[in-house]
């Protein structure tokens, strides 16, 4: 390639992605991410307000006793 060939690839690439700095697209990924886990939060939230609202118990009228993490997360 021509020097020349290639400051006009150069100029072209750095016109194309100048306003895209690589700041404001991690900026952007993470936005969506918190946008989808609010949209995942939404159910859960009104679920237990739901809950509280009726007088009714989040676990079932079987879940007394001690909570074993181990056996939850199998």
């Amino acid at each position: 390639m021509t020097r020349v060939l290639k400051m006009f690839l150069l100029k072209r690439y750095l016109r194309s992605y100048s306003h895209k700095t690589v700041e404001k697209m991690i900026n952007n990924k993470v936005s969506s991410i918190i946008e989808s886990n609010k949209k995942r939060l939404v159910p859960v939230i009104k679920t237990i307000i739901f809950c509280g609202h009726n007088n009714t118990s989040l676990r079932g009228h079987r879940d007394d006793g001690i909570l074993d993490i181990d056996s939850a997360l199998v």
